[in-house]
């Protein structure tokens, strides 16, 4: 369901282009990427995200050597409107 979301938000133009989308089960992690289709980590862009969705109400951990990354880590027990509350505010931070 998370995943899916992920490679939904990379596909949408509008959206800031994310990238690289990987992980096993809840935890996953993505790049902010230079444009759409890119693999390439924009250092800012993590730090961007993060902050804008804190904003919003959701907490996400910056990862990676140089905080490129954006880890996402929810637990099993999760209902799923809420997993889906956390993916929506995502988005929102991510057409900021």
């Amino acid at each position: 369901l998370v995943r899916l979301r992920l490679e939904s938000f990379a596909a949408n133009k509008s959206l800031t282009p994310i990238g690289n989308i990987r992980g096993f089960g809840s935890m996953l992690g993505f790049d902010i990427v230079e444009s759409h289709g890119s693999s390439q980590p924009v250092m800012e862009g993590a730090k961007k995200v993060t902050a804008r969705a804190h904003e919003l109400g959701l907490i996400l951990l910056g990862c990676g050597m140089q905080s490129e990354a954006i880890r996402l880590l929810y637990p099993l027990t999760a209902s799923e409107p809420l997993v889906d509350e956390g993916m929506s505010l995502l988005e929102q931070a991510l057409k900021s």
